[in-house]
This record gives structure tokens, C-alpha cells and sequence, in this order.
């Protein structure tokens, strides 16, 4: 499982020189557990149950519905996503002057190399939920 931090995932972004970006390690990881979180259940007929459908969530009302998404997304990791190495996942609330942010802090076990933490801040604008993973600026 420790080569694993090591694979690519591309993204449907393009990176500086017109290419995929390209996540790898935990941020890859990251990516990949923040794609099933925002998929809707149903979009695979294979697999009905998968995703968590987090735009059917208003961000502003977080504490309504916190314990039954964060329920959902350890479910959901573990039934989909089990060889990722996921310790922990929070939901927390951010409120700035240019928004409201819902954080999501994924800690990933002590057996893969570098910081166990990856930092996930997403933000719910016209319908839409965009994200960024890594370094966040609010």
C-alpha cells in the first residue's frame, strides 16, 4: 500500500502548459475522496449507492446535516475507496468576508510518508460546489 502514495490522478483541469494537471500522494488521495463526496448517488447505474451528493447541502446551514454527511463519507470511503489510508475526516465551518467555506480535513495514517493532514476548502457558489486541495488562501 506505500507505493500507492506514489500513483497519479489527473484532474479535468489544465495545468500551466495546457496538460491535465496531475495530483500524486495524498493530494491525489485527496482529490479522489472529494470526487465521490461531491458525485450523486445514482450516477453509476453499476453501483447505485455510490457518492454523497454533497450539492443537495446548503453550506450555510452545516450544523443540520454535519453528522449525517460526515456518516455518509466514512461509508463511503471505506465501501469505495478502501486502500486509501484514511485515519480521520472533519467538517469544519469558514466564514469569511468572501464567503462561506466548508473545510475538510482528511488525516491519513502514520505509515505513509510526509504530513498526514491534507487540506480540502470548498465553497458553494450558484448551485455549484468548486474546490481546492493543498494550500488554501481565503
Amino acid at each position: 500500500m506505500a507505493d500507492d502514495v506514489y500513483k497519479k490522478e489527473l484532474s479535468l483541469s489544465l495545468n500551466n502548459f495546457g496538460q491535465p494537471q496531475e495530483y500524486s500522494g495524498k493530494l491525489a488521495w485527496a482529490h479522489v475522496i472529494m470526487n465521490l463526496i461531491l458525485m450523486e448517488p445514482g450516477t453509476y447505474p453499476s453501483q447505485p449507492d455510490m457518492g454523497v451528493g454533497l450539492n443537495r447541502y446548503q453550506y450555510r446551514f452545516l450544523e443540520t446535516w454535519q453528522s449525517e454527511v460526515l456518516a455518509s463519507i466514512k461509508l463511503q470511503v471505506k465501501t469505495y475507496l478502501p486502500d486509501i489510508p484514511v485515519d480521520e475526516i472533519q467538517l469544519l465551518d469558514y466564514t469569511s468576508e468572501k464567503g462561506n467555506y466548508i473545510v475538510f480535513k482528511i488525516t491519513f495514517t502514520d505509515d505513509i510518508p510526509g504530513d498526514r493532514v491534507v487540506t480540502v476548502a470548498s465553497e458553494q457558489k450558484d448551485n455549484e460546489i468548486h474546490f481546492a486541495i493543498g494550500d488554501i488562501k481565503f
